[in-house]
């Protein structure tokens, strides 16, 4: 399990902290999976749930996730554009922790 810690929110008081946690790590069969559900979103058009950190402080940071479908994939930036209802996103390949089908 990743070891928690808190910092002050942006405005410097402790009453609005964060909880931060360490950058996950993903073994490397996990991350060869997580790559074949990225580029069958892309081939069968099907939704998948994506977990990606999000560096704050120094080594630790936030996981963020949404869903959707992946419509682009850009080889030069090493990103994926994740397409939902609501909005899209570019999420660095390197910075997924996680990819499940919807």
């Amino acid at each position: 399990m990743a070891e928690k810690c808190s910092y002050p929110s942006a405005d410097g008081f402790y009453g609005g902290e964060t909880s931060y946690v360490q950058r996950p790590v993903v073994a490397e069969d996990d991350f060869g999976e997580m790559c074949f559900r990225i580029y069958d979103s892309t081939q069968y058009h099907y939704p998948i749930h994506v977990k990606w950190f999000v560096r704050e402080r120094g080594s630790y940071g936030s996981v963020h996730s949404a869903w959707g479908l992946v419509r682009e994939i850009d080889v030069k930036q090493y990103a994926v554009k994740l397409v939902g209802h609501e909005q899209s996103c570019w999420i660095k390949v390197e910075d997924i922790v996680s990819v499940s089908r919807s």
